[in-house]
């Protein structure tokens, strides 16, 4: 499997039926640490192919992102983000968005997870509204997440078991987000935007209401 998309990457574009094999396959060449993070697109791009990239979530999901939609599958940046009490290391979560089988799913490559609900892969917006449902977490990549000398760190404690998972989940993905052309559109209750907009780690915002949140990206 490894040698075959080793020679996938070799070709500019791959076809849709290989999308997941390609997020499974950046996956497990991924490790959750600092130290890539300020690396060019191009630069991971050589790097991935010999050793492991070791980056956050955000800069390995805009990387999946890129070489995505560089081999012609439609892909989408996904910055969620809390309404709980901010801190200074986890406020929201980075992930992709890939359409597939006919719908948009959520990959979070950064966990190796997607999330399974009514036995449908779901998307970011419906994600961020079922935390206290039965839905799945699926991990899709039996990879380490983190360096042995992290595993004990703030991430580590907080994703351990399933029920961690779920928990820190249900904390960082309450607002979804979708990034176009730099700009973060999002929906949220009346009395929750103004909050959305005056966070300061990133951004610009743009507010959609449900309906034009819905319309434009689902």
């Amino acid at each position: 499997m490894i040698l075959l998309l080793s020679f996938l990457l070799c070709f500019s574009s791959v076809c849709a039926s290989e999308t997941s094999s390609l997020l499974k396959y950046i996956a497990s060449r991924h490790i959750h640490a600092p130290n890539d993070d300020n690396l060019s697109y191009e630069e991971a791009k050589k790097k991935i192919r010999h050793h492991k990239l070791r980056m956050t979530c955000g800069s390995i999901s805009q990387f999946t992102e890129k070489f995505l939609q560089e081999h012609g599958v439609q892909c989408r940046f996904i910055l969620t983000l809390t309404l709980d009490e901010w801190n200074d290391y986890n406020n929201g979560h980075s992930m992709v968005e890939v359409y597939q089988h006919d719908r948009w799913e959520l990959w979070d490559i950064d966990q190796k997870k997607y999330f399974v609900f009514e036995d449908q892969r779901v998307d970011a917006k419906t994600f961020c509204s079922i935390h206290y449902m039965p839905y799945k977490i699926v991990k899709f990549s039996l990879d380490p997440i983190l360096p042995k000398e992290d595993e004990n760190n703030w991430l580590g404690m907080m994703t351990a078991t399933e029920e961690k998972q779920r928990t820190w989940y249900a904390r960082v993905c309450q607002i979804p987000m979708i990034r176009v052309n730099g700009v973060f559109y999002f929906t949220a209750d009346d009395q929750d935007r103004k909050r959305v907009e005056s966070y300061t780690y990133c951004g610009p915002f743009y507010y959609l209401t449900r309906e034009e949140f819905e319309e434009r990206f689902y």
